[in-house]
């Protein structure tokens, strides 16, 4: 009878071993992956995958977390997005030629010519209707309102996917660059720094002009909620406001602005995944409530991560350790710790 028990007994002693694990690494960042070269384009992620860019000796590579870790190689790769399981970049063959823009699917890694470009994108965002990039360009291109002549012009540039013929959307003299935040209602949003000030501006894919959403001193993060627009502001509480930030959101469709939490630091970056709201810091991840005082620390850390972004419960952030640099993962949520503790 005894002898019978043994296997079950050995069974129930490796779930307790398993559950012993899984609560001491519950929680813990982990290494996702190791960069092996020169790290172009910081991680981007949608619909649960995760993308970066690389440069080694043999050229640059697209990266993926998962199975397909290599999605594509080239002679030179800039700009990067991911949407519905696809990414998108631009790239250069090594025999020359004008810039493309391409996608490539994650599950098969079957890349696919979509456009010839007039110049690499530098950055790019997708969604389910519109591929948007941006093209720096060393003086302004024909019929090109707001833009001092002579100077170096950022292109702001829309394709629709269904019939991939790019369009310049509008140009722009901005200074100390421009982020793309994504598109809602086929109305691109972005973050521009011009001088010593970051506006927040919106304008129709197809028609418009540019408007000023949002108009505020220093440099500025800033991401789209679905319908709201939420960024970084001086602190309304310090004596300084330099000091520290605050955050605010304010609808899409027009009000006022309210902010949500204060007292994080000046260069904190904004993420949004599942519905939540957080803010990197050098040394602490924040997840932030809908009012002030609901703001409360995830994670403290010195281990300096950098280029953070959300996907599906989990951050994905840079460490860098003098000329190697890692993927690191940590969950912002229950689903997102489980996929740490078990996925890729």
């Amino acid at each position: 009878m005894m002898l019978r028990r043994i296997p079950l007994l050995l069974a129930l002693l490796a779930i307790l071993a398993l559950a012993i694990v899984a609560c001491a690494c519950w929680g813990q960042p982990r290494v996702a992956a190791e960069i092996q070269g020169k790290l172009l384009a910081p991680p981007v992620g949608g619909s649960g995958a995760v993308a970066w860019l690389e440069r080694r000796s043999d050229g640059d590579l697209l990266m993926a977390l998962g199975s397909r870790r290599e999605l594509l190689r080239s002679s030179l790769l800039s700009g990067l997005a991911v949407a519905d399981g696809t990414t998108f970049t631009t790239l250069v063959d090594a025999e020359g030629g004008p810039p493309r823009l391409a996608s490539v699917e994650f599950g098969s890694g079957v890349a696919k010519h979509l456009a010839t470009l007039s110049a690499p994108a530098t950055q790019i965002v997708a969604g389910a209707d519109w591929v948007c990039w941006l093209s720096t360009r060393p003086s302004a291109l024909p019929a090109a309102p707001f833009v001092v002549a002579g100077g170096p012009v950022t292109a702001i540039w829309a394709m629709s996917r269904r019939d991939n013929r790019p369009r310049v959307v509008t140009q722009l003299s901005a200074s100390g660059g421009v982020d793309l935040l994504g598109a809602v209602a086929d109305r691109l949003y972005w973050a521009e720094r011009y001088g010593q000030s970051t506006r927040l501006r919106r304008q129709g894919i197809t028609a418009g002009e540019p408007e000023t959403l949002v108009t505020e001193p220093g440099a500025r993060s800033a991401v789209l909620l679905g319908d709201r627009l939420a960024w970084t502001a001086p602190s309304q509480e310090t004596a300084n406001p330099g000091q520290c930030c605050a955050v605010k959101v304010r609808p899409l469709a027009g009000g006022e602005a309210t902010a949500i939490a204060d007292w994080l630091a000046p260069d904190a970056v904004l993420l949004h995944s599942g519905g939540g709201l957080y803010a990197q810091e050098r040394d602490a991840l924040w997840r932030l409530g809908e009012r002030r005082g609901d703001q409360r620390v995830l994670y403290r850390s010195s281990y300096g991560g950098r280029d953070p972004v959300a996907v599906g419960g989990v951050e994905y952030l840079v460490e860098r350790d003098g000329k190697k640099a890692r993927l690191i993962k940590r969950g912002l949520t229950w689903t997102g710790k489980l996929r740490v503790l078990v996925g890729p």
